[in-house]
């Protein structure tokens, strides 16, 4: 039995007293939690009344406590919060990417932190229900078509043409689709601005040479907003696919650490599970990136094919 101590047990008590009348916080505050909740105090915008809800919360909240250094003393790996996203990809019907209320969840807090930045929680799309539903990668009805010319910007796709010269720093997934607001149909257009004005540049390391090489030089660094995940940040390694000097880079995340599934299922057909691309040039040719396929294990596709997406950023 655990000792009980008087004078902390009323200093508590006081404490969240004190919490409650100047803020509208109505849940039961947890002892180790109270370092977060005293700094409420002085949040300047509106305190959620169930702070610990990550769903409840606001992204302006959320960024705040991560700034404070204080989220993963209110929100666990793997909670998750309701996005609601735009139609993207594709202009042509049949094809797009059809839009929704999907949920992030939180992969990790500072992962990485040394070479990636502090004070950041890192995320991941997605799943199509606050609790259970189903592991979503973003698709539309071009997925498994590949592209054998310029098609534009927007597209599910790494880049318009099959080949990985320049990596991840270069292709279009990154630089057009996830990270610019010019193409109409990009994954970034999609998204609310209440999320968008609260998401954090980030440090990412990938082979950004690419070519078939693998060469320790070629891992550098870029700064995103959204990215995809590498090899290592999934399964833990390089799968014998991507640039074995990723993993001296980059870490595996905790929500996949502690065991959660890495299968995904389509978004435009929740009962069909889907490839889905990593940012890491595949090692082996100058045409392909990784990727995870429908059981989870890793391979490569050629860059110009439509697979499944699943964005991370940080807030």
């Amino acid at each position: 039995m655990a000792n009980h101590h008087a004078t902390l047990t009323s200093l508590f008590d006081g404490i969240a007293d004190a919490i409650r009348s100047a803020s509208p916080v109505t849940e039961q505050i947890k002892a180790d939690a109270f370092p977060a909740y005293v700094r409420m105090i002085g949040y300047d915008g509106e305190i959620p009344a169930t702070p610990s809800n990550l769903n409840s919360c606001s992204w302006d909240f959320i960024r705040w406590a991560s700034d404070e250094g204080i989220a993963d003393l209110l929100w666990s790996v793997g909670d998750r919060k309701a996005v609601e996203v735009g139609d993207f990809g594709s202009s042509q019907e049949a094809y797009k990417i059809p839009g929704g209320t999907f949920y992030c969840y939180i992969l990790g807090f500072d992962h990485n932190s040394a070479l990636e930045g502090t004070n950041r929680t890192h995320f991941e799309f997605g799943f199509t229900a606050l609790s259970g539903g189903v592991h979503i990668a973003f698709t539309g009805g071009d997925y498994g078509l590949g592209y054998t010319d310029p098609v534009g910007y927007g597209y599910p796709i790494m880049n318009n043409s099959a080949t990985n010269s320049g990596g991840w720093e270069s292709c279009i997934m990154r630089t057009k689709n996830l990270n610019s607001e010019e193409p109409s149909r990009s994954f970034m257009s999609a998204l609310p601005s209440d999320l968008k004005n609260q998401v954090k540049t980030v440090t990412k390391y990938t082979d950004n040479v690419g070519g078939g090489s693998n060469v320790e030089s070629n891992v550098t660094a870029t700064t995103d907003k959204f990215f995809l995940l590498n090899m290592m940040e999934i399964i833990g390694g390089d799968g014998n696919s991507s640039n074995s000097y990723e993993p001296q880079k980059t870490a595996q995340y905790q929500y996949y650490r502690n065991g959660n599934d890495k299968i995904r299922n389509r978004s435009d057909s929740t009962g069909d599970p889907c490839k889905i691309i990593l940012r890491s040039p595949y090692r082996g040719n100058n045409k392909s990136f990784c990727r995870l396929n429908e059981t989870a294990l890793p391979g490569y596709h050629n860059a110009n094919y439509c697979l499944g997406i699943s964005p991370a950023f940080c807030v």
